[in-house]
């Protein structure tokens, strides 16, 4: 199973549009970006069952966003692809 997080406001669209996909809706900013704490909840609840990570496209530049891809950077040990 490929499972894909994403901002909630945009969760459901995804998993319409794509719905062989496990949609892991996630904490987002006010401006529609990943929040600081999505982080946390990926690591402790997601990351089990996952072979790999692949962070991005489409990452934006906010100060919350940044904090939680540097988590995951930080204490995720699996094999990463990451697009800046």
């Amino acid at each position: 199973t490929v499972r894909l997080a994403a901002p909630e406001s945009i969760a459901a669209q995804i998993g319409i549009a794509v719905p062989e996909l496990m949609i892991l809706p996630l904490a987002e900013t006010s401006k529609g970006t990943l929040a600081a704490s999505a982080a946390s909840k990926l690591l402790k609840e997601q990351i089990k069952p996952c072979s790999a990570i692949v962070l991005g496209p489409g990452i934006d530049e906010d100060k919350e966003t940044e904090k939680a891809i540097r988590e995951i950077l930080a204490e995720a040990t699996l094999p990463m692809v990451v697009d800046a």
